[in-house]
């Protein structure tokens, strides 16, 4: 009965110094798998992230495109350039074409 339990305890720290000696071996793959893993998901989510920000970049900017050809952009206030004469003249235009049709 004896030897039973010495080969049991003599195996499981056999086991224990076996695990404690490759440490640095398995501990090392098992963050490389990690980083790996993590690596690959911060790829995923950056492509995803960037699509959607672009994306909202864009529509903004549809937005804000009519105010930005009316007043153009002065950090002092609006004022008008090419652009704003040029909707000005097709806004007179359509205005004068749907008041001569009635």
């Amino acid at each position: 009965m004896s030897t039973k339990s010495t080969s049991k305890s003599s195996s499981t720290l056999l086991i224990f110094l076996l695990v404690l000696i490759t440490f640095p071996f398995w501990i090392g793959i098992f963050a490389g798998a990690m980083g790996i893993v993590g690596g690959v998901l911060g790829g995923v989510l950056g492509v995803v992230f960037g699509t959607i920000g672009s994306l909202f970049s864009a529509l903004v900017g549809l937005i804000t495109l009519p105010f930005k050809m009316l007043f153009g952009h002065n950090p002092w206030g609006p004022h008008f350039n090419g652009y704003t004469f040029a909707v000005i003249v097709i806004l007179v235009f359509l205005i004068s074409k749907s008041r001569n049709r009635g």
